[in-house]
């Protein structure tokens, strides 16, 4: 308490659970100077509301680090300066934190600390209210909002207010990435020239500002539009629209994803210091947070709007028998729901080389006209894409070759989805507007959707009077699928296939009659085959198997072979009906994945019972129920960390340079003056790598505790090299050594789980010969284990521990 009451800086110290607060002289000028009232003893919850969340996590990471946390910045409002708060935690006499100690340092403009304060202009705050609160606020705000356009000129509000400029705009980027448009606009009329060339852009155009944005995700600052190298044209057009100076700061999603831009614009020449580029480049992360939130909320609703559609109109479509009405009703529902002028099917004739049009008439959505053109009428650039089965959808028709053609029948706008049959183009979906229009992929999408659906629902209305047609397509696709089929007679003998018998087994047409077949399955599986024919009177249902046949080269394949009797009115077997698919990848992949669950089994248990053994021993070693939960945490993670490592390692080996890294990372300690790491790369099975994970987590623990990464002085070298051993397989030498130590308790009083780890288990479980020896410089541990597997019999594992 002395400590922080005569510290020449400012300094306050929170004290007991509730972080009651005390506090010197120079903390005291700081609170007045920012009138903000506070008392002694006060807790720092209620006197620190505005902010107590990022101060809470600031505790919580000092607490867990038990060393200085930088907590957060506090602007203005809160201070006479920016200012930086440092925490550091206080243990009480049992080594636990009481409380924390609270140090204010000033920064400068450019968030360098300082010890001379540095005073921010007035005009930082912002109606008596500082950023951070504004920021806040906004952001709750958004959290709330359903409107995108608001919600953009509320941020747009907050952004010209933070430059101190009545002037900006937001674009957003349309779901498609192909678009980007103006939703929010300050200080410039909507007939402006300057309002109307940047209300939307093509992104596939070029633009210098817009292209830096895109690519590298960085703020655009121009300080002087007149001396810039942007083109002329665009020069000339800002300087006419009176701005002089811009920062442009991209709105960015998650993985870095383009959303949009924020722009503020200044009537002079002028550049903002890095305090406000911060805050606006902290407006365009809430503002890309939003936006990516309400784009993946309004493709989630546009989809589920799509899916309702689709199947009302596959329910409305089973009601109709006629072509005709079923195309009609789909173009009325199209013109409603897409908000378009033209809709219609074309039909292409090739007999009469002729376009058979089938469009709605928007003045009389009742009326259906038919019309026939012919196809030469069309220009080619329009029919070609839709023949090749393209979808075409032109945003403006005027940059079309065919503009003329599409301009004399009112089209300025025009999208067109292929229809198929049988894998052949027969005709086209169109839908259009008599001005530009831009397309999204989504509603592209649903009209590709509507168009195979709707087709489908025609060919089923046609479906009775074309029964031959579909009696040969049936037949031609039998014999394309990969699949076995076939009929045989009601003893089997004789069958009737559709070609993929020969084209797999090699067995001709002839060859497999008179119960020939039966040789090209395997000896084992015939018996099945020939109990089926037998029994048929026994079976009503399909009846399914696994078996294998023979293929041309002599191997044999495993297939899935379902068949069926076939009955007269009388229930006599009259024949069979069946068909065989090859699974032999799908057998071989369960056979695979059943080993594999055996191994993870095994894995489950060993690691299972390598827990239960070390949480009895850190039960057993008297601590208290708190250093019973950080000693069994800190194990078990080691054990997490060794498992988590053996996956990124082709071999299923554990790299031993990561385990030692990853263990001294997981404590705040990497390579450095102090702490030397080498070696030649070690990759250990899994049962070593177990347990030199918690020999490397013990030997930290009592480094960080009583030995070289306690004292400044101490220094930390581990070290390994892989030599033959007696039996001619390889042994790793490791070493442990701590050195730099002022004074170290060379006989400890304590036994615990430690030693007894290296002492004893790794001796019995992994035929080590280890030392571990507490010499005044610090402690030394050597050890040498074989990179041998184990024997399964030379583990094992007591009832109370390591045994």
């Amino acid at each position: 308490m002395r400590l922080i009451l005569t510290a020449p800086e400012p300094m306050a110290l929170w004290w007991g659970p509730h972080c009651r607060q005390v506090w010197n002289d120079g903390f005291a000028d700081h609170l007045a100077a920012a009138g903000v009232a506070m008392d002694l003893g006060s807790r720092a919850a209620e006197a620190w509301s505005t902010c107590w969340p990022m101060f809470q996590q600031a505790l919580d990471r000092a607490a867990d680090a038990w060393g200085p946390q930088l907590a957060l910045t506090l602007p203005p409002s809160f201070s006479r300066a920016l200012t930086q708060v440092t925490i550091r935690p206080v243990e009480d006499d049992l080594g636990q934190i009481a409380g924390f100690v609270i140090r204010l340092q000033p920064m400068d403009r450019n968030g360098l600390s300082s010890d001379d304060p540095v005073t921010l202009p007035i005009d930082r705050r912002i109606d008596d209210r500082s950023a951070l609160t504004l920021l806040h606020d906004l952001h709750l705000r958004l959290r709330e909002a359903k409107d995108v356009n608001e919600a953009m000129s509320e941020v747009l509000y907050l952004a010209t207010s933070f430059a101190d400029t009545d002037r900006g705009g937001v674009h957003l980027v349309d779901a498609d990435d192909r678009w980007i448009s103006l939703v929010a606009l300050h200080g410039f009329t909507d007939e402006s020239d300057y309002t109307r060339t940047y209300c939307e852009h093509d992104l596939r155009i070029p633009s210098p500002v817009l292209d830096r944005l895109r690519t590298k995700r960085q703020r655009v600052v121009l300080t002087d539009v007149a001396r810039s190298n942007l083109p002329e044209v665009v020069r000339t057009m800002m300087q006419d629209a009176g701005v002089a100076a811009m920062v442009s700061i991209p709105l960015i999603g998650p993985e870095r994803h383009f959303l949009g831009v924020l722009t503020v614009h200044f009537r002079e020449a002028r550049s903002l210091d890095s305090f406000t580029l911060r805050l606006l480049d902290l407006l365009g992360w809430m503002a890309g947070e939003f936006v990516h939130i309400r784009q993946v909320l309004q493709r989630i609703e546009n989809q589920h709007r799509d899916d309702q559609r689709l199947r009302r109109l596959s329910q409305q479509w089973r009601g109709m028998a006629d072509p005709l009405a079923i195309q009609q009703h789909t173009i009325r529902k199209l013109v409603k729901w897409l908000d378009v002028e033209r809709c219609g099917f074309i039909y292409f004739n090739a007999s009469k080389n002729t376009l058979e049009i089938e469009a709605i008439n928007p003045d009389h959505p009742s009326e259906v006209r038919r019309l026939a053109i012919p196809a030469s009428h069309c220009p080619n650039g329009l029919l070609d894409p839709i023949r090749k089965g393209q979808t075409i959808a032109l945003d403006d028709c005027g940059t079309n070759p065919a503009r003329d053609y599409l301009g004399s029948i009112g089209i300025g706008a025009l999208c067109a989805v292929p229809l198929l049959s049988r894998d052949r183009v027969v005709g086209c979906l169109f839908i259009g507007t008599g001005s530009k229009r831009h397309w999204s992929c989504a509603e592209v999408k649903f009209l590709e959707e509507v168009g195979d659906r709707c087709k489908l629902a025609v060919a089923r209305a046609r479906a009775e009077a074309t029964l031959q047609e579909t009696s040969d397509r049936f037949r031609r696709t039998t014999e394309l699928l990969p699949s076995l089929l076939w009929h045989a007679d009601s003893d089997g003998i004789n069958f009737v296939d559709n070609r993929q018998w020969e084209r797999l087994t090699g067995q001709s047409y002839y060859d497999g009659q008179n119960g020939g077949w039966i040789r090209y399955v395997h000896p084992d599986d015939r018996h099945i085959e020939l109990d089926i024919v037998k029994r048929a009177d026994d079976f009503h249902a399909p009846v399914e198997r696994q078996i294998r046949y023979r293929m041309r080269d002599g191997s044999y394949r495993w297939f899935l072979a379902r068949s069926v009797p076939a009955r007269d009115k009388d229930g006599q077997v009259t024949g069979w009906y069946g068909s065989a698919t090859d699974i032999h990848e799908l057998r071989t992949l369960k056979d695979r994945q059943g080993f594999l669950l055996a191994e993870l089994q095994h894995r489950v248990r060993n690691l299972l019972t390598v827990t239960r053994s070390v949480f009895e021993r850190t039960i057993d070693s008297g601590y208290d129920i708190d250093d019973i939960n950080d000693h069994f945490r800190g194990r078990l993670d080691a054990l997490a960390r060794t498992h988590a490592g053996i996956s990124h390692h082709p071999e299923q080996l554990v790299d031993l340079q990561n385990l030692v890294r990853e263990e001294l990372l997981s404590v705040g300690v990497s390579d450095g003056p102090s702490v030397r790491i080498e070696g030649p790369d070690v990759g250990m099975p899994l049962d070593i790598a177990e347990n030199l994970a918690l020999t490397f987590h013990e030997l930290t623990v009592n480094a960080i505790k009583f030995g070289a990464l306690k004292v400044k002085s101490g220094k930390l070298a581990i070290t390994w090299q892989v030599d033959a051993d007696h039996r001619g397989g390889k042994k790793l030498l490791l070493s442990w050594t701590e050195s730099g130590i002022p004074a170290i308790d060379l006989r400890p009083s304590r036994y615990g789980f430690g030693r007894e780890l290296i002492e004893e288990a790794l001796p019995y479980r992994l035929r080590a010969d280890t030392e571990l020896l507490f010499e005044r410089g610090g402690v030394r541990c050597t050890i040498a284990v074989p990179l041998s597997p184990v024997d399964d019999d030379a583990v094992r594992y007591g009832q109370g521990g390591w045994s």
